[in-house]
């Protein structure tokens, strides 16, 4: 499998970028879902909430990292597989929104996160090896408008977009009969 691009096919860089982050938003979204329902009064669940709110920052900066990748690889590569010729007018304009959509959210989201972590005066950290610089001085306003830009762009937006684009890829393979989800696999 060719690293770059080909008009048939992504290539492996693409590849495993596309689905590392889906298998880190796939585990974000009801890790975050989770958080939101721990009382941290309770001190056994306060550990647990701390442990999840780690890992969770971990993993969405790493997701905003990989996404910054994904990014600039896919502006520096000239090809890109066009959708099938027999696709019709809007079906092409509801993928690319829906791919344009889903970049604009999935940054967003980790900026909010980050956002309402610096206004409420929480580190940001890459698993521990590296502090991030806080976006914001500690400011109780500016974060409770981070805390409802990431709980409205988590829970409905952001699983709306992946499961239009998951529907889309399905549409494709099974009503279709296309290769636009095979050439995506990393197999």
């Amino acid at each position: 499998m060719a690293l770059h691009n080909t008009e048939q096919e992504w290539g492996s860089l693409a590849k495993g970028l596309h689905w590392i982050v889906a298998i880190l938003l796939i585990g974000l979204v009801p890790s975050g879902i989770y958080m939101d329902r721990l009382d941290t009064s309770i001190p056994a669940e306060r550990e647990i909430f701390l442990q999840l709110v780690f890992w969770h920052k971990s993993c969405g900066m790493l997701v905003l990292l990989l996404m910054l990748v994904r990014l600039c690889w896919r502006w520096m590569s000239s090809t890109v597989p066009a959708l099938p010729e027999e696709s019709k007018t809007w079906e092409r304009h509801m993928a690319h929104s829906i791919h344009g959509l889903l970049y604009i959210i999935v940054i967003a989201q980790v900026l909010s996160g980050w956002l309402m972590s610096s206004a409420g005066g929480h580190p940001v950290t890459l698993f521990g090896w590296f502090e991030f610089p806080p976006l914001v001085d500690k400011n109780k306003e500016i974060g409770e408008a981070g805390r409802a830009a990431h709980a409205i762009m988590g829970k409905p937006l952001l699983i709306l977009i992946f499961v239009l684009h998951v529907v889309g890829a399905l549409k494709h393979h099974y009503v279709n009969k296309n290769n636009v989800l095979k050439r995506m696999m990393p197999w």
